[in-house]
């Protein structure tokens, strides 16, 4: 990326950690410790990939960005929700999340339990509290939400990991898998910010097309990382996936294929943006970014 396009998604990030700083400021008044759980998660040097996405939709789109704050903060609580249950030691039971111990390490299961629960309910509670949209979007915004990390969406994509570890299960079920554990909560965050306009068009069509390319790629770079990387750059275990025996790209297709599917899903990306010139540089730079992260 070149140092103005840097900057502007940095200008993106910092925006949305003075409006989240302060969503969790607003939830102190909670008993003591279970506010001290979820900063520890909320507040512990996240990537921001989800929120990102929601401001430079919202630029794509020519949507005003005080507008999509609350969504940002609600698809972010959501992603940092399951990120506790996932690293419990009845999912993933990773002990080490960004570099520190995980919440069930550093407070205890119980805790980690409750905060993954208030934080999903606070994730609700933002999005309907928008002052800036009107009570139907708001409500369309909520539906979107609720199935990206129901049982329609996270959460199954997380039943269906479980149940596939230790077996020998198909392509065509890991790429459901993702898409419902991964996939879906970024397609949440485009739905959420194009359902601000009255009617679809050709931006919307391919900004969806372009999040479900991006998506993808950006699980497949997870699982090379997983292979390739180790646990200090990673801020986690490496090779966990090896260690539980779990079904990846990477174990269907190869290092060297899988890499060429994150390339293809990148070109194919950048591609459905192509059309409008003056408004894709953000975005491919975030989808350069997603694909050839170190961590």
């Amino acid at each position: 990326m070149n140092s103005t396009t840097t900057s502007e998604l940095s200008k993106f990030t910092k925006i949305f950690e003075h409006f989240f700083l302060t969503v969790l400021k607003n939830t102190s008044q909670i008993q003591l410790k279970l506010h001290e759980a979820i900063c520890y998660t909320c507040l512990n040097g996240g990537k921001r990939v989800r929120p990102l996405l929601v401001y430079l939709a919202a630029e794509f789109l020519d949507i005003p960005v005080k507008k999509v704050h609350h969504i940002a903060a609600a698809i972010e609580l959501i992603h940092c929700y399951s990120m506790i249950h996932d690293d419990l030691p009845a999912m993933d039971n990773d002990d080490f999340r960004r570099g520190k111990p995980s919440l069930h390490i550093a407070y205890n299961e119980g805790i980690a339990i409750l905060a993954g629960d208030a934080i999903q309910s606070l994730a609700f509670e933002i999005l309907i509290k928008n002052p800036e949209l009107l009570p139907e979007v708001k409500t369309k915004q909520t539906i979107y939400l609720a199935e990206s990390c129901g049982w329609q969406g996270m959460a199954g994509g997380q039943l269906l990991d479980l149940e596939s570890t230790d077996k020998q299960i198909t392509l065509e079920e890991l790429i459901t898998m993702h898409k419902l554990k991964t996939g879906k909560l970024f397609i949440s965050a485009i739905s959420m910010v194009c359902g601000i306009l009255e009617n679809s068009n050709e931006k919307i069509s391919a900004l969806r097309k372009y999040t479900e390319a991006i998506s993808f790629a950006f699980q497949i770079q997870d699982d090379i990382l997983d292979v390739e990387s180790t646990s200090e750059i990673l801020g986690k275990p490496a090779k966990s996936d090896i260690k539980n025996n779990k079904n990846t790209y990477c174990t269907f297709l190869g290092i060297d294929k899988a890499k060429q599917e994150t390339n293809r899903l990148y070109k194919e990306a950048l591609e459905t943006i192509s059309p409008w010139p003056e408004k894709k540089d953000n975005l491919e730079n975030f989808a350069n970014y997603l694909v050839h992260r170190k961590y």
